[in-house]
């Protein structure tokens, strides 16, 4: 026997909850858990410096596309030189990645 509120067992032939004051029941209903799929992360775009990263984080949050700035600034030096691979990267939802790559596009374009 269990209470359908706070989900506490007990012994056959008791009839209530002595904490809920609820009626037992045989068994409690499979509870239902919410299927999220994870979301695959792609990285779109490296940005050279931090003024550009938190410009083009604007423009994908203004159209309402969820964003992460990766920054290489706090990788541990490992032997190679990352200079060369710029400040950090843009990571967004893969089903994003296609209108946030135009957005990014654009921007640069602009700016040259």
């Amino acid at each position: 026997m269990f209470c359908p509120k706070c989900k506490g067992e007990y012994r056959v032939g008791v009839i209530t909850c002595a904490d809920c004051n609820m009626p037992l029941v045989d068994k409690l209903p499979e509870e239902k858990k919410d299927y999220k799929p994870e979301r695959k992360l792609v990285s779109i775009h490296r940005y050279n410096n931090i003024p550009e990263s938190h410009q083009i984080e604007a423009l994908l949050k203004k159209a309402k596309i969820p964003c992460e700035l990766h920054s290489f600034e706090n990788w541990g030096y490992d032997g190679a030189f990352r200079g060369h691979m710029g400040m950090g990267e843009v990571i967004v939802p893969d089903e994003y990645a296609d209108k946030a790559k135009k957005i990014i596009d654009k921007f640069i374009k602009d700016n040259k």
